[in-house]
Parts: C-alpha cells; structure tokens; sequence
C-alpha cells in the first residue's frame, strides 16, 4: 500500500487540479472506474492467486495506478495549460515554498486527529471484542453521513481558490456564507436523522438483527 502511495498522490493531485478548474464531475468518473476494477481484481488476487490480505493491497495498488494514468491522460488530451510530461517537469522554489507553507499546518491537522483516533481505539479495545465491533459500526455511519459535510468543504475550498485568482473577494464571502449556512442546516438534519434511527442504522452491522437497548 505504501508503494502504491505514488499513484495516490497523482490521482489526487490530478482531481485538485480540475476540481479548482471546476470539474469535479471526471475525478469521479476515474474514481468509479477504480473501484470497480479493485472489485473484480479483490477476488482474483484473493482466492485465484491465493495472495490473502496481499492479494487485496496489490488490487488497490493497480486500481489507483490504472485512476492516475487516465487522470494524466484525460487532463494531457483536454487541458493543454496543464500538460503533465515526465521531461517538462521542473522544480519552482517559489511555489514550492507557498505550496509547503500551506500544506505542512494541514498536514500536521490531520496528524494530530490520526493520533487522537490511535489514542481512542487503544482505549475501546481494553473493552473488548464487543465494544470494539460497536465503536467500528458506529465509526462508518459517522463517517457516511460526514461525507456531505466534507464534499461542501472541498467545493468552497475550489471556489475560495478560483474566486481570489480572479480577485472576486466578494463572491469568497458570499460563497462562504451561503456554504456555512447550508453546512449548518445538513449538520442539524444529518444528527436528527442519526438519533431517530439510531438502532436500525446500528443493526445493519448486526448479522443477528437483535439491538441492545440504548442508554
């Protein structure tokens, strides 16, 4: 998984590149395409090849080369401002210098929630099996139902972004406005939704259909 990063980092690369152009329609379809060849490959490399848990990394690993090298090739064919060659690649200092001194507090963010989450499961698995299972269910529906939320962060982040290369600066309020408005709104509905069927969601993880009662 680790060595397969590189096509991570270039199918991802290649998406920021056209949803900030506003296209946020083709990193999907990439995406879609990925996930079904990592579906048809998982049981190949599985149980054909008899690879195991490998088999499933080495599925991965080819369904987000196979995303980047369509990716490079669509942005290469469409988008000739950014056309992406291995020989016209060079290393610009200044920008470099911009791109790190925005990524690295990023980057420590999503460090210190990663320990925290280290810190946490540590915690729940002194518990048990039990707990651990209910702490896993509960951690996948909070994470479907957070994806509206983080989908109408990266479409003002774009926005944001398009917006003050074109000196709108007044489109950055108003667009920042209107998505925490909406945000707020989602987040409300989302929770009252999570609390109302709170034992039906948790029963999808529960092969035996019985629900504990809640306190």
């Amino acid at each position: 998984m680790f060595l397969g990063m590189v096509f991570m980092f270039g199918y991802n690369g290649v998406a920021a590149i056209l949803r900030g152009m506003g296209d946020s329609k083709t990193p999907l379809y990439f995406l879609m395409i990925a996930t079904v060849i990592n579906i048809i490959l998982d049981p190949i490399f599985i149980f054909v090849f008899k690879l195991g848990v490998v088999g499933a990394a080495v599925a991965t690993v080819i369904a987000q080369a196979v995303s980047f090298i369509f990716s490079i090739k669509y942005i290469n064919k469409n988008h000739e401002l950014f056309e992406i060659k291995l020989d016209t690649i060079k290393l610009d200092k200044d920008i470099l210098k911009k791109i790190v001194k925005i990524g690295i507090p990023m980057g420590i963010q999503q460090t210190l929630v990663s320990l925290a989450m280290v810190f946490l499961n540590s915690i729940i698995n002194v518990f048990g099996v039990d707990a651990m299972a209910a702490f896993g269910a509960a951690g996948r529906i909070d994470s479907f139902m957070s994806m509206p939320i983080m989908s109408l962060s990266a479409a003002v982040s774009s926005f944001t972004g398009q917006n003050l290369g074109a000196n709108k600066k007044d489109r950055v309020i108003k667009g920042f406005r209107g998505t925490l408005l909406i945000g707020v709104l989602l987040s409300i509905i989302i929770a009252a939704l999570a609390i109302i069927f709170a034992r039906p969601l948790i029963g999808v993880f529960n092969s035996k259909k019985k629900w504990l009662p809640l306190e």
